[in-house]
């Protein structure tokens, strides 16, 4: 960015949206949003098949804490497959939202 002469202050926002380092700004947050969206439309099956319940019940939990109020609704949205469906109701009925 630096070198295509964008403002330094662009570019320290950028770093910070970049890095994480203040997940609840709402341009991060729904940046964080988007990818725990993209995860459970186009990951969280091929993952399902490949790695045991309990370590998808962590997962799922762990993506559920980082997202804002509005991902949530929007993955509560996704057309998930059964076995999906079930899991992730399962990691919210867990208590870890």
């Amino acid at each position: 960015m630096r070198e295509a002469g964008y403002p330094k202050a662009s570019i320290e926002k950028a770093a910070r949206i970049i890095l994480k380092k203040n997940i609840r700004d709402p341009e991060s947050q729904t940046i964080e949003d988007a990818l725990c969206l993209v995860f459970l439309e186009r990951q969280f099956a091929d993952l399902n098949k490949k790695e045991p319940e309990e370590k998808m019940l962590e997962i799922l939990r762990k993506s559920w804490r980082k997202m804002g109020e509005k991902g949530r609704a929007e993955a509560l949205k996704i057309s998930l497959a059964e076995p999906e469906r079930t899991l992730l109701q399962k990691a919210l009925a867990g208590g870890q939202r």
